[in-house]
């Protein structure tokens, strides 16, 4: 095993916990909520009140009536809510690994050993990019695609059992292929559209002696008030705005955002087109040199 599978292992092996563990957790729990739901709403007593224009007409409640751009809708929907929740704990699970991955081992001093390994410096930073960057994100679409097909399931039953129409229209139009695709596709384009903010906060963590997380938001917001104060331009707060949105992920936004929500592979794609990926790309980067270099000479706390 080359020496950076190794420490692709490593980091791996220390931060399983909120990659692995919280995003299984997240998925039995919303599993024993939906079959919760089912038997309280789909067995029970609740009474539904379907309208219908005449004798043969379908169900006003039924699926078999609604049009393909609702289906669409109703599908995208339905795929980015079963995602949110995950990605949540995704989020906080990669920001106190980047911020404090770098500081935990000075402040135990695990450095010294892990420096006496045939590794660079730079290597540890890289991998531990990988693992939260493009890694980690594969976890999430595994147990997003095991939430959608169960909760597919569960609605299936549920349309069955009130009658509400063809419950195989749920599987065959709910586009959990594409839907499973677009997610890995934009996280391997939204890994280098946040490139420049974890290699950046990987920086502070190697960096300062204490409260990591109150000096990486204090740096950008200092840099960005004077800037503004000095040139009346807001370069260093728009940059840093548009790089923490999830401008690849599909579906995920709102009229707020900066970047316009994807919707569309091609939508996806385009961004690599961005010159603005590609300036946060070489900004990363040199934050990544920064941070292997500081690393070999900031040892301890």
């Amino acid at each position: 095993m080359s020496p950076f599978a190794t420490l692709l292992k490593r980091e791996w092996l220390e931060h399983r916990a909120p990659f692995f563990w919280f995003q299984a957790a997240a998925l039995g729990l919303l599993t024993v909520v939906a079959v919760l739901a089912l038997l309280v709403t789909g067995f029970g007593e609740v009474e539904i009140h379907i309208q219908s224009e005449g004798l043969n007409a379908p169900p006003a409640l039924s699926i078999d009536v609604w049009s393909d751009p609702e289906w669409q809708r109703y599908a995208a929907t339905y795929r980015q809510l079963v995602t949110l929740p995950f990605f949540g704990i995704y989020l906080l699970a990669a920001l106190f690994m980047l911020l404090g991955t770098l500081y935990d081992e000075r402040k135990d001093r695990s450095v010294l050993f892990w420096k006496s390994l045939p590794v660079t410096d730079l290597e540890t930073v890289l991998s531990k990019l990988v693992v939260a960057l493009w890694i980690a994100p594969l976890i999430l679409i595994v147990c997003v695609l095991f939430a959608q097909i169960i909760g597919l399931v569960i609605l299936s039953v549920f349309v069955w059992s009130r009658d509400l129409g063809d419950a195989w229209q749920l599987w065959w139009r709910a586009g959990i292929p594409l839907g499973a695709f677009q997610l890995l596709l934009g996280f391997l384009i939204q890994s280098l559209w946040v490139l420049p903010v974890a290699a950046y906060l990987m920086l502070i963590s190697v960096s300062v002696p204490r409260m990591a997380l109150l000096w990486a938001v204090a740096v950008p917001v200092g840099a960005a008030l004077l800037e503004f104060g000095a040139f009346g331009t807001r370069t260093i707060a728009s940059f840093v705005s548009r790089h923490i949105e999830p401008a690849a992920l599909p579906g995920f936004g709102d009229d707020d955002r900066i970047m316009p929500v994807v919707h569309t592979v091609g939508d996806q794609l385009a961004l690599l087109a961005n010159p603005d990926l590609w300036l946060g790309v070489l900004i990363g980067a040199g934050f990544a040199y920064a941070a292997a270099k500081v690393r070999g000479f900031n040892n301890e706390l």
